[in-house]
């Protein structure tokens, strides 16, 4: 019988491959030490088989429980012009259409006065 793989086991893993807690949800972070370690026990390079098979297996899991951990999302759109945006777990986000217009002019206001600025600081130091 194979044993349910949860939070508390990856946790585990992620101490075995001497990964703070805090980086293991990041993929990057996980990727970057196991290849760390496959660089320091690969037995091409003096380490063990065993040792190389348990960080790849160890990595796999993590992965795994890291892809099935990310829930897709559905959205559905509504007579009235608002979107109902839901996830397995069963949370709901309503937002019309206008509200996400609203949020990403805003968003492209501060994009484009960020650039207009760093482009203003860049002349004032070229001419002194």
């Amino acid at each position: 019988m194979e044993r349910r793989y949860g939070r508390a086991q990856f946790l585990r893993d992620a101490i075995a491959l001497g990964l703070p807690v805090r980086q293991a949800f990041s993929r990057a972070a996980l990727r970057r030490q196991r290849d760390h370690l496959m660089r320091e026990h690969h037995p091409d390079r003096g380490g063990s088989d065993e040792r190389a098979r348990e960080i790849n297996d160890i990595y796999g899991r993590m992965i795994k429980w890291l892809d099935n951990r990310q829930k897709p999302q559905t959205r559905q759109n509504n007579d009235d012009g608002s979107a109902t945006i839901s996830d397995e777990t069963g949370s709901i986000e309503e937002a019309t259409s206008s509200k996400i217009l609203r949020k990403a002019a805003s968003v492209a206001i501060w994009a484009v006065t960020l650039a207009a600025s760093s482009y203003i600081a860049a002349r004032k130091a070229r001419r002194r």
